[in-house]
């Protein structure tokens, strides 16, 4: 892209110098002074454009730098980060002596191809300066008359009688599009990772409807509720409880897709094929009799909402002394979940399970949980209420490469199997109520008076903002935003560059053709009429060229991610590249009606008379 941008500018600069060098070779210039001339031309252009060009280079630094400090104070929680010092640029001599060889490198091939024509072409070509017209005949099609009009059969026999330069916009248009489209792709593929990659918590809640979410024991949470509640400053609660690996369940309760899965990442770990003897013998769950498995214990109302949104019986599910459950159908395991001590896997993978049991709605999940009291496990079977799906939750909840299966109960149930883990006499089990807090921004320091607290020896509560958990990943997505944004922009100014010289080489030949048809009467509007038309076929020809190569592209990317991070979920953003080839266009025909406003306002006859093609 940069090399056809200069190459570009070189050949524009050749074109409208074409009569002065006829002349100058007429006088006796050789062919080798005529291509010297065009790397004079390189040289001075390079000697001027490398240092401002590493200066700007420092300043999009420095910008970029200014423009990270937010998230990495708030990636190490540090916001007194944002105010210190900024930080010092070091460049290398030997980055620097990179940048100058490699742009020497693209300005001399950039140079080369105008200069390789300059030395074939003689004087008498250069000075009536028809070094690239051909003697063609285009024939008229009344239908296509009909259709467009005389415009539009003017606009396709200038198309065919400038092909070179057509494709030359029409390519600087697809390189423009094709970086965007694979860019905008690239940026969502990123952003899906690194949700992945970070997102191990496997549960969070939506930040959206819940603000806070306060931890208590049983001898302070409801004394804490209460006062939460009352304060002018909330607008609604909710009580939970999660118990993360908190039951047991057989191992036949988790269904052949779910081994084959952990089998595979067995597989990356041992970096051979293991057989199922061989894969039962090493994981230690596989050959024996249980499972872990999550619970998730919820409040009446959001029972009642979940139910609604997956079709299940709600009165089963809200019946108090019935243990019904939602279990959660998808999940994941990856290298990153599931380790080996002592043993690094082959590459990363991530294994997406789209039903983590093959049990059917109505079966009973023997779930057993561990009782200290008695120092054994208590059965607690669970009948399957309904199935359902990530995205069918995440209004409330989301669940986020899940390794073990979810059972989402009410919150009669959750209190029993609470009652059944928690040894007698302790303030906490594995099943912890949680509190959760919506904020209707009223002024209050109920907040802070919980923070402060919570942060006394004897406190055995705290609270949390529901977003401590993607912290992180937000700050690495915008630190990742930052640095995609500045390349965009940079290879959007070259694309610019590079169409808008194409454009302006285009226009640059068809002078002389549009002052004689304005010396025979053509109205402007017609004129701009048959620009809209060249316009047009120009960008459908770019359409399909960038269409092909982003297809390529997209496949290409698309398939070393999946073989890196595993059958990772990434579509393509269509929308975003629709939006991308509408601005390539209206880019397109905004610089080709600028340039034709320009010419307009220059003499008729001085457009006429002019030699250069």
């Amino acid at each position: 892209m940069i090399r056809d941008l200069g190459y570009n500018v070189f050949n524009m600069s050749f074109q409208e110098r074409s009569r002065y060098l006829g002349m100058l070779c007429s006088i006796g210039a050789t062919g080798r002074q005529k291509r010297s001339s065009i790397f004079y031309e390189a040289f001075f252009l390079l000697v001027f454009a490398l240092p401002t060009g590493v200066l700007l280079g420092i300043g999009v630094i420095r910008l970029a730098m200014a423009a990270f400090r937010p998230f990495i104070g708030s990636f190490l929680r540090i916001s007194s980060l944002v105010t210190i010092d900024p930080a010092v640029i070091r460049i290398s001599w030997e980055n620097l002596a990179a940048v100058i060889l490699a742009s020497t490198v693209t300005v001399l091939i950039s140079a080369w191809l105008p200069a390789r024509k300059i030395g074939k072409i003689g004087p008498v070509e250069c000075i009536r300066g028809n070094i690239w017209k051909k003697s063609r005949q285009y024939q008229m099609q009344a239908s296509f008359i009909h259709m467009f009009g005389a415009e539009g059969m003017l606009a396709k026999s200038m198309l065919l009688r400038r092909n070179k330069k057509v494709r030359s916009v029409g390519s600087a248009a697809a390189v423009f599009m094709v970086v965007l489209t694979v860019t905008i792709f690239g940026s969502d593929a990123v952003h899906r990772i690194i949700r992945v990659k970070m997102g191990e918590e496997e549960m969070s809640l939506n930040t959206e409807r819940y603000d806070y979410v306060l931890y208590a024991g049983e001898s302070k949470f409801e004394a804490l509720k209460e006062e939460i509640e009352k304060d002018a400053g909330v607008e609604y609660t909710a009580k939970w409880r999660d118990g993360m690996l908190a039951g047991q369940v057989p191992v036949e309760a988790y269904g052949a897709e779910y081994w084959d899965a952990l089998h595979g990442v067995f597989n990356l770990y041992y970096h051979r094929e293991l057989s199922e003897e061989e894969f039962r013998e090493e994981h230690g769950f596989r050959g024996g009799t249980s499972m872990p498995v999550n619970i998730l214990s919820v409040d009446m109302d959001t029972m009642r909402d979940m139910a609604g949104k997956i079709g299940a019986d709600a009165d089963r599910l809200l019946d108090p002394e019935q243990t019904s459950a939602i279990v959660l159908s998808t999940g994941a395991v990856s290298t990153s979940s599931f380790m080996i001590d002592g043993m690094s896997p082959e590459k990363y993978r991530m294994f997406r399970i789209s039903r983590m049991t093959d049990m059917k709605e109505g079966d009973m999940v023997p779930v057993s949980l561990y009782s200290p009291d008695e120092e054994k496990e208590v059965e607690m079977p669970v009948e399957i209420a309904g199935f359902a799906k990530t995205n069918q939750l995440q209004d409330y909840v989301e669940f986020k490469n899940n390794n073990y299966m979810w059972l989402i109960v009410n919150e009669a149930a959750g209190s029993r199997m609470a009652d059944i883990l928690r040894a007698e006499g302790a303030d906490s089990s594995m099943m912890d109520e949680m509190l959760l807090i919506r904020m209707n921004g009223k002024p209050t320091d109920i907040i802070d008076r919980l923070q402060r607290a919570s942060e006394q020896d004897d406190a055995r509560f705290g609270i949390l903002e529901t977003e401590y958990q993607s912290t992180m990943a937000n700050a690495v997505s915008g630190i990742v935003d930052v640095m995609l944004f500045s390349f965009i922009v940079l290879t959007s100014v070259i694309c610019l560059l590079n169409l808008f010289n194409s454009i302006r080489g285009w226009r640059l030949e068809s002078r002389q053709e549009l002052a004689v048809l304005r010396s025979v009467g053509m109205a402007s509007g017609q004129m701009k009429k048959m620009l809209l038309y060249e316009c047009t076929g120009i960008f459908l020809w770019a359409l399909l060229l960038a269409g092909v190569f982003s297809g390529m592209l997209i496949a290409c990317v698309r398939f070393g991610l999946v073989m890196i991070f595993g059958n990772l979920e990434l579509p393509t953003p269509w929308l975003w590249i629709a939006g991308a080839a509408l601005v390539v266009g209206a880019v397109l025909t905004g610089l080709t009606l600028y340039g034709f406003g320009r010419e307009r306002q220059e003499e008729l006859y001085e457009n006429m008379r002019r030699e250069g093609v």
